[in-house]
């Protein structure tokens, strides 16, 4: 079986090697440990992102490639780490192809394949008050979101930085819909900060597509 050779062994060993008492430090480390999002869906039972008090956010592609840039320029190694996973970032579909044409080594954590090129599914990211990209699924699936009660949920959006949430209840439930609405008006917030205004409005029943197919979140910002 072949040997799988460490891409940042390079790194390490210049790190391991050098002397703190008789060299000078270099401008620029040798590995930068970069956190995209705090964002995180894998839930590992060793981690202490359940215990996070900060809020959750994302780096703008803009702040992104200026790090990239200065990493390539002066051959740093980027480590796409932290309490979040990488690849709920919308900019993780852009990301490896920066690493590929400048030949820069990237490590990140991620329990997905790295993937060079991605078509579609833009459809599933809110933009946020500050214009940019949202994914919706970790945020509405997040463990901290209490949907009992709910039947079925839908979220519109046909502004910048407005949500529209449409809920449908259980019948045991169809009394309680401003003890329900706000409630998860407190989780979304809790989930998604400050980047939203969420309107929550009931409906007897959320319509499938002309496909079958239930949609969660519709995009329809053009």
């Amino acid at each position: 079986m072949k040997k799988r050779k460490n891409l940042l062994s390079e790194y390490y060993n210049k790190i391991n090697s050098f002397d703190i008492f008789n060299s000078q430090l270099p401008e620029f480390p040798y590995i930068a440990d970069i956190e995209l999002t705090n964002f995180c869906n894998l839930k590992c039972l060793m981690c202490n992102q359940v215990y996070m008090k900060r809020e959750k956010g994302f780096m703008s592609e803009e702040l992104f490639r200026k790090i990239a840039d200065e990493c390539i320029e002066n051959n740093v190694a980027l480590r796409l780490i932290g309490l979040g996973e990488p690849f709920l970032h919308i900019i993780r579909y852009r990301t490896y192809d920066i690493g590929v044409k400048s030949k820069i080594c990237c490590q990140l954590n991620s329990a997905y394949l790295s993937l060079k090129e991605i078509k579609g599914r833009i459809q599933d990211f809110a933009i946020n008050r500050d214009g940019l990209r949202v994914p919706v699924a970790p945020g509405l699936f997040d463990y901290h979101i209490d949907w009992s009660g709910v039947k079925q949920f839908q979220i519109v959006q046909k502004q910048k930085g407005i949500l529209q949430l449409k809920i449908s209840l259980n019948e045991k439930s169809e009394n309680e819909f401003n003890k329900i609405s706000t409630r998860l008006l407190n989780d979304l917030y809790i989930v998604f900060g400050e980047q939203f205004i969420f309107n929550i409005s009931y409906c007897d029943r959320i319509e499938n597509t002309s496909r079958g197919k239930f949609r969660y979140f519709i995009q329809e910002m053009k």
